[in-house]
């Protein structure tokens, strides 16, 4: 069967075949003829924007250059210049209100653009007066409450500039100020600004409704799986009736956060829909605005089985390994195992931990541990038992802990021999936290004293040149002579540390170029001189924990063959700024010094007996905590009686969490 072909298809392919054919033909000539305006419109498309400010004050000029929108907008390319215009105006607003912001009501911008090859925006600015705070008021609204106090705390001072971001964060104190005495749903009105032209000053006032002070009335509970709803509650330290504010909601939080069973928390407050009981009742001592707290928690699995290591070039690697259960028996209670295996250490530890158990904060806590050490100091086997309380106290935010637990210890320690140890004791604690943070601390302070005491069997431990008499000395084939046993019974060892934070930028710890100067402190001493004090006990410098210039027990003393005596008393410190470049990364360096002395009084600086070096480091940041490489040299190194180096050259550790 033979296809038919319509006509009318040939006339359509032979109009395509003729255009295709002119293009070819006109192709040269279009393709010169249009060349200089592709070229007019690339080198239009080329030009970029440069930005100069003259006569603005530095904190404007500051602030307008971090202005990432408008940075941006003026690196890309122009293409037209109406859209220079476009940007000139915008950035003139940007600057204006900066400048009212920072009190300048009077300041005027002039905008200029040149071309000279690229687009150039010109600001000058004649700002004029800056504007004083002649006065601060505080209207109370609906009360007949004065809060005399707070009136007097946003009084202005004198040569006071207007200055918007002062009086936001002055609003926001205040809001803070009105929910911590108990007025939690008080509403802050927006500041008025009263200007005075003549006088060039401006007068702030702020107008609070307090309402009534805000009590609990019920708490509602969700998200809880296995946590019962009674530990939860008794965990908070919330209770029925009592006054809401701003700290029993943060304190709640912080203390759902200890227990480690909740990957999220929140808490916060409604106004109870229910109407109030009226006054006459009995069953209501005043008139009272009811909330109710909402806790809202997302549980975290129970049982926990994780594994870390570090490694130091003095230590070698540790490997560490914990198997937790967090939540036992369905009452929060705390029960694991940990164990850790390096060149120095071998040890095993079974832990149990109460929470709350006879009051909000209180802690009954245990363990058995058994170790097996071989440093170059000594080494032996030694197993514990430990039984405490701790109590927490709140100072406003933050917090002090209180602990004391008996402890027993029976075990061996050998140096040139072994020796016996059967002692037993407590150990008491005070911790004052004033920090920002738990992981990543940027300002504050905090202070922790150990008190340790003992009683026992301990033997008189000679030195080890004392060990041998002047016969002894000189016959190689001599034994160390055994110890003699009618010695002191009973020792303490008092141990202070104290850590700060000064904060030396404006930016959060969160955000890039964080900067943060830290310092650490550590004094100890002993009641006793370091012959009375078994090895174990001594105090020791060095280590990734310690003084890093140095290694392992190193900082401190060394005898004849290079192993580390030990001290009754020991000073060591840090100094340590700490920068963060960026979301995950930071960087350190740090100047580390102690002094380890045989006498019972701590001595900041003795001759023959002080140490110390410098080192530098990286951070990287995890919600674990910082995962952190130092390198640490020593100022001095020592050099031994056969003219070898003591001391290495430098020290390297790769580990998990702050040195402090």
């Amino acid at each position: 069967m033979r296809r038919k072909v319509n006509p009318k298809t040939f006339c359509g392919l032979g109009r395509v075949l003729w255009v295709i054919s002119l293009s070819l033909f006109l192709f040269p000539y279009c393709y010169c003829a249009g060349a200089d305006t592709f070229e007019r419109v690339s080198s239009l498309a080329k030009k970029v924007c440069e930005i100069e400010l003259k006569g603005f004050p530095s904190a404007v000029a500051s602030e307008f250059e971090q202005n990432t929108t408008y940075r941006k907008s003026s690196k890309n390319s122009v293409v037209s210049g109406e859209e220079v215009v476009r940007l000139a105006q915008k950035g003139k607003e940007i600057l204006a209100k900066s400048l009212t912001q920072l009190g300048y009501f009077d300041a005027t911008i002039e905008v200029e653009i040149e071309e000279t090859g690229k687009y150039r925006i010109i600001y000058t600015a004649v700002p004029g007066a800056r504007y004083t705070v002649a006065e601060k008021k505080l209207e109370i609204l609906d009360s007949p409450l004065k809060f005399t106090r707070i009136k007097n705390l946003i009084r202005s001072r004198k040569r006071d500039f207007v200055n918007f971001a002062k009086i936001e964060k002055e609003e926001r104190w205040l809001s803070s100020t009105f929910k911590r005495q108990g007025f939690f749903f008080a509403k802050i009105d927006e500041p008025m600004l009263n200007i005075n032209e003549q006088a060039k000053t401006a007068s702030v006032v702020y107008q609070v409704s307090p309402g009534e002070k805000t009590s609990i009335s019920s708490i509602e509970l969700s998200g809880n799986v296995d946590v019962p709803e009674s530990f939860i509650v008794k965990r908070s330290g919330i209770k029925i009736n009592s006054i809401l504010t701003h700290l029993s909601i943060e304190r709640a939080k912080r203390n759902l956060q200890q227990t480690g069973l909740f990957s999220s928390i929140k808490v916060f407050a409604t106004k109870d829909q229910k109407p109030p009981l009226p006054k006459s009742s009995p069953e209501s001592d005043e008139q009272m605005q009811k909330a109710v707290l909402n806790i809202k928690v997302s549980e975290m699995p129970p049982r926990l089985v994780g594994a870390g290591a570090y490694y130091s070039a003095s230590e070698g690697a540790l490997l560490s390994t914990i198997w937790q259960h967090k939540n036992f028996l369905h009452k929060g209670h705390n029960i694991g195992a940990t164990a850790r295996i390096s060149q120095k250490e071998l040890s095993a530890m079974l832990f149990y931990n109460i929470q709350d158990i006879f009051l909000q904060g209180q802690k009954l806590h245990g363990d058995f541990s058994m170790f097996h050490f071989a440093t170059k100091a000594y080494s032996g086997n030694k197993a514990s038992v430990t039984m405490g309380l701790s109590q927490e106290f709140y100072i406003g935010e933050r917090y002090i802990e209180l602990s004391f637990a008996p402890t027993l210890e029976r075990g061996a320690v050998s140096r040139e021999t072994s020796y016996r140890q059967d002692i037993g004791g407590f150990l008491s604690g005070l911790s004052i936290n004033l920090t920002n943070h738990s992981l990543y601390p940027t300002k504050g302070a905090a202070f922790k004293l150990n008190f340790d005491q003992y009683y026992g069997n301990f033997a008189y431990i000679p030195s080890p040149e004392s060990l041998l008499s002047e016969k002894t000395k000189s016959d190689e084939s001599a034994q160390i002579p055994a110890l003699n046993t009618e010695g002191a019974r009973s020792l303490t060892l008092i141990t202070g540390v104290l850590t700060c934070f000064l904060p030396l930028s404006r930016k959060t710890i969160y955000e890039p170029n964080s900067t943060v100067l830290a310092a650490f402190l550590k004094v100890g001493s002993a009641n006793r001189g370091i012959e009375h004090i078994p090895f174990d006990k001594r105090f020791y410098g060095g280590g990734r924990s310690s003084i890093r210039s140095h290694g392992y027990q190193m900082a401190g003393e060394l005898d004849a063959s290079g192993i580390p005596v030990g001290g009754a008393s020991i000073v060591e410190a840090c100094l340590e700024p700490r920068i963060r470049v960026s979301e995950n990364v930071g960087v350190v360096a740090f100047v580390d010094y102690s002094c380890i002395t045989r006498e019972k009084t701590p001595t900041f600086y003795k001759k023959g007996y002080a140490r110390g070096g410098w080192g530098v480091g990286v951070r990287y940041f995890t919600q674990f905590g910082p995962v952190r490489l130092d390198i640490g040299f020593p100022f001095k190194r020592r050099v031994g009686s056969n003219g070898k180096k003591l001391d290495s050259a430098l020290q390297f550790f790769i580990s998990v969490g702050q040195v402090f």
